[in-house]
């Protein structure tokens, strides 16, 4: 297991190398030691709905083990931002297709972009 901790953490260092550091591959080691101590035991409680990784990252902010683990925090908050950027993506293409199939030959290009963004930032505009 460390071995592939290691591999897929020089992975994701090389993909990030702004954010992570070489060190996330100890980093990582020791946090999964802390894990198997009575942090995780009393974590236990909590709702069990939430995802593993927002638990984690709330075990570390929680505990005040940001100094301790900076590039596993760093890690966990990319990959929980992930998701969203994805989705934010997919849903603005399918806003736009199904905008520009009803509307296409009514309004010039202009118009069609702002009419995609009030769509797909809507939740702004209801404020």
């Amino acid at each position: 297991m460390p071995e592939e901790v290691s591999r897929k953490s020089s992975n994701l260092v090389k993909s990030y190398p702004a954010d992570l550091e070489e060190s996330l591959v100890e980093g990582l080691l020791n946090f999964i030691e802390v894990l198997k101590t009575e942090l995780l035991i009393s974590n236990e409680s909590k709702s069990k709905q939430e995802l593993v990784e927002v638990q984690l990252y709330r075990l570390i902010t929680e505990n005040s083990l940001e100094c301790c683990f900076p590039n596993v925090e760093t890690a966990l908050y990319i990959y929980s931002s992930l998701m969203v950027t994805n989705c934010i993506g997919e849903r603005s293409f399918s806003k736009l297709k199904r905008i520009k199939n009803e509307l296409r030959t009514t309004m010039s290009q202009n118009r069609l972009n702002n009419l995609t963004t009030m769509s797909i930032e809507h939740e702004l505009l209801v404020r």
